[in-house]
């Protein structure tokens, strides 16, 4: 019987053979491949939170001469920012302001305020003169304005408080040496001619020649048509302007109602959507970073400077009579500096995804950009009673014995719209309701805001967002020619839209919402402008 072996027998085992578990197989990159449970979940416990700070330090894939680039880029804005602050401020001589310049917008609007309160139905006659002694009856800035203040007193007092404002006002002008232009010297005699007839009733002024009621009307603009129009007479000029008053003091009241409900709706708005914020509903739409955070910075500069080349060119070649029309041509011409993150080795598309210039749910922006502002409105409000309390507290305050100009926050198109006419208006609702929001959105929520929240990657997605958000305000607010006074509002516009920009991931909502603001402004001033063209 052939030998077998033992049903026991021990066999040696070849330890290569056997089975071993087998680790997660991955792609290239080491993404576990969909099926390897435990590899995904490996990988899901070291990939850090979308909320956490960055472990690779300060704007990941920044070089040192990255970082040079920017900080040298930062030198320039500032400085730029500095300038922009100072140019308002520059002391400019009295009597040239006050002989170019009559009267300013907001006396034109306070004048139109008091008449109109006069015309409206339950008002006593006697409501707009304790008004006017309450707020009007202090004469301070250039000798124009002083004589806008002599004609309110003759229209809501009398022709002989008139009279004793102008004499005061000669007084005072002896005492500090102020020495008037002639077309000023001209103007103040003729008030006082008119004064004068007025005193002894004789409501059609004999003593005035028509030259000396042109140069009053010339000078003193609307003010000086109403002197030269009283109401005894109930002229049909007269009838119109008392008309108009009363329509833009309507108007007033209406602006007043919508922007109390605007108040209120918004401070609802405001409070759920921060609440939203902290229970999570309510997220940022942005990537914490791009990676071309730096090429950003430099491009901002590059638009910085072929904006101001574009307007020093405006400025030395095109005539003035035409220069809003260039300005509003070559305002876009300078988003051409968006040309160089692309020479930079950036894909386009992947510009306007950084940037925000995508038309993804395009048709609900709009809405979203109406309710941003509205939710925001509250906190501009707030802002405007800071500028008011800043310019009490540090502004220089006007005195009797100083016959320079008050300063009022103003913008240099407000000088265009004096001009009036419907193709000034058009240029000017071009220029600030599509052109400004179309330029300035792109370059400070999409390309300054994109630079800032790549920088400041390495902190939480809220300290980044805020902090953004105030810094490319702030400059927004500081390039802007209105002055530091102006400062808070204007930046509190730009952080509210870079918030609605982090909100959205789009710029559609933020241009919507510069539209509307710019909108409502220009709407106001082309009211005021026309009501007092006359």
């Amino acid at each position: 019987m052939p030998d077998s072996d033992p049903p026991y027998q021990h066999h040696e085992i070849d330890p290569t053979i056997i089975p071993q578990a087998e680790t997660p197989r991955g792609d290239a990159d080491g993404t576990p491949q969909r099926g390897h449970l435990a590899g995904a979940i490996q990988m899901a416990k070291d990939a850090p939170s979308k909320d956490a700070p960055s472990k690779e330090g300060l704007a990941t894939g920044w070089s040192f001469a990255n970082w040079l680039v920017v900080a040298i880029c930062w030198c320039l804005v500032l400085g730029f920012v500095v300038f922009s602050l100072l140019t308002p401020y520059v002391a400019q001589d009295p009597q040239s302001v006050a002989e170019d310049q009559p009267l300013g917008m907001g006396d034109q609007i306070q004048a139109l305020y008091f008449l109109g309160m006069q015309q409206l139905p339950g008002v006593p006659e006697s409501q707009a003169r304790e008004v006017y002694e309450q707020l009007g009856s202090d004469s301070t800035g250039t000798l124009n304005q002083r004589l806008g203040d002599v004609i309110l007193a003759g229209e809501f007092v009398g022709a002989e408080e008139a009279q004793k404002k102008l004499e005061v006002l000669t007084e005072k002008m002896e005492e500090v040496g102020y020495e008037p232009t002639p077309k000023e010297k001209r103007t103040k005699a003729a008030l006082e001619q008119l004064y004068r007839d007025y005193a002894m009733e004789q409501w059609d002024a004999p003593s005035l020649t028509e030259d000396d009621r042109q140069g009053i009307s010339e000078n003193l603009g609307w003010l000086g048509t109403l002197a030269i129009e009283p109401k005894q007479l109930q002229s049909n000029q007269r009838i119109q302007m008392e008309s108009d008053a009363k329509n833009f003091t309507m108007f007033l009241l209406v602006v007043l109602i919508f922007a109390l409900g605007m108040f209120g709706l918004g401070s609802i708005l405001a409070f759920m959507a921060v609440v939203l914020v902290f229970m999570g509903y309510l997220r940022s739409s942005l990537k914490s970073q791009t990676g071309h955070g730096h090429i950003y910075m430099e491009t901002f500069v590059l638009w910085m400077i072929g904006f101001l080349m574009i307007s020093l060119l405006i400025a030395l070649v095109v005539p003035p009579s035409y220069s809003l029309i260039a300005n509003s041509l070559g305002f876009p011409a300078s988003l051409l500096a968006l040309v160089w993150p692309c020479l930079r080795g950036v894909r386009f598309a992947e510009v306007c995804g950084d940037l925000g210039i995508t038309l993804r749910r395009a048709w609900l922006e709009p809405f979203a950009g109406l309710v941003g502002y509205i939710a925001g409105f509250p906190l501009l409000v707030l802002s405007a009673f800071f500028m008011i309390g800043l310019m009490a507290a540090f502004g220089e305050q006007p005195s009797p014995d100083n016959f320079q100009p008050v300063y009022e926050p103003s913008h240099p198109i407000n000088e265009t719209m004096e001009a009036g006419g419907a193709s000034v208006f058009f240029w000017v609702a071009l220029m600030t309701c599509v052109m400004a929001p179309l330029v300035e959105e792109t370059i400070f929520r999409g390309v300054l805001y994109r630079h800032l929240r790549d920088m400041t990657a390495w902190s939480r997605v809220l300290l980044s967002t805020f902090s953004s958000a105030a810094i490319s305000g702030f400059v927004f607010a500081a390039i802007h020619p209105q002055g530091i006074f102006v400062v808070p509002v204007l930046g509190t516009l730009g952080f509210i839209f870079a918030v609605v920009r982090e909100w959205r991931g789009s710029l559609i909502a933020p241009m919507v919402m510069h539209a509307i603001h710019n909108g409502m402004v220009t709407l106001m001033l082309v009211m005021v402008t026309t009501l007092t063209s006359s």
